[in-house]
């Protein structure tokens, strides 16, 4: 569940399961939009990128996850950073890119003085700037010319008469837009927030905590038992673990035959799971 908007009052303020279309004034410069996933983000933000291409302006995408990346992309109908080279509208419509590769020594040989009248898109802002402030993959070994880099950017961006920031994530807070305005330093705005505050009815979350998830597996098979569909969430994932999802997955289907377990892996926070307990 998405954490409420502890900021300012919102610009537009909504209840409802869809964003619909959203109009914001011409003159708005930095645009925060907080809904929850599956309320339609990235369609309006489709909307919002064809608006600047209609304008004649460039769109950068910018993501913690390449694979998140390539998605936002292909629903823009912009390149991603590896396509530039091979795809003839280059860098025309403008491109997507990680975060990490917000440096000249990177593929794409980013300059953040290409960029002024143009609209940037950080999709997951959050988990963006958490990434970039902490994270020890990649980018800690350009942290310092990558933080410069997003400063500058953010300037050029704010700065011009024509240049736009949209913020979008069903987490983001006042303190992601604080730091935003923090980096455009002398450029002053006031953002433009947008929130969703519908919620979607949903299950019980239930944490066990330990090393021995006995009670766990024995609550999830009363509670296969009576029906339903569950998720169960897994850290260890090889054969040998008696707990990982691979010894799980085939005790499951051995005491439910009758049930169908649907399986799916995901890498990141969630790590690995598995979908427990959808009937054939």
């Amino acid at each position: 569940m998405a954490s409420p908007w502890s900021g300012s009052t919102p610009s537009i303020a909504l209840n409802q399961r869809f964003l619909g279309q959203l109009l914001v004034p011409e003159g708005e410069k930095l645009i925060i939009l907080k809904a929850p996933k599956g309320t339609g983000k990235t369609e309006w933000l489709s909307t919002e990128v064809a608006k600047a291409h209609d304008l004649g302006r460039r769109v950068l995408i910018i993501t913690h996850r390449i694979q998140l990346g390539e998605a936002l992309c292909n629903r823009f109908g912009v390149n991603y950073v590896t396509e530039v080279r091979t795809n003839e509208t280059g860098t025309l419509l403008g491109y997507g890119v990680c975060v990490d590769s917000l440096h000249q020594e990177s593929q794409a040989r980013f300059n953040p003085n290409d960029w002024a009248n143009d609209v940037i898109i950080i999709d997951e802002c959050d988990q963006v700037f958490w990434h970039l402030l902490n994270s020890g993959t990649e980018v800690q070994k350009r942290r310092v010319s990558v933080l410069k880099n997003l400063k500058q950017l953010v300037q050029n961006v704010l700065g011009s008469s024509q240049g736009k920031i949209y913020l979008s994530s069903a987490d983001v807070s006042d303190t992601d837009v604080k730091y935003v305005l923090s980096l455009a330093g002398e450029y002053r705005v006031n953002p433009f927030v947008i929130v969703n505050n519908y919620r979607d009815s949903a299950g019980n979350c239930y944490n066990y905590s330990g090393s021995n998830p006995k009670n766990l597996i024995a609550a999830l098979d009363k509670a296969i038992a009576k029906g339903g569909h569950h998720l169960l969430c897994c850290s260890a994932q090889k054969a040998k673990s008696k707990w990982g999802t691979q010894a799980l997955e085939e005790r499951f289907r051995r005491k439910f035959p009758h049930l169908r377990i649907l399986c799916g892996v995901g890498r990141g926070w969630l790590h690995h799971y598995r979908c427990l307990g959808c009937r054939r």
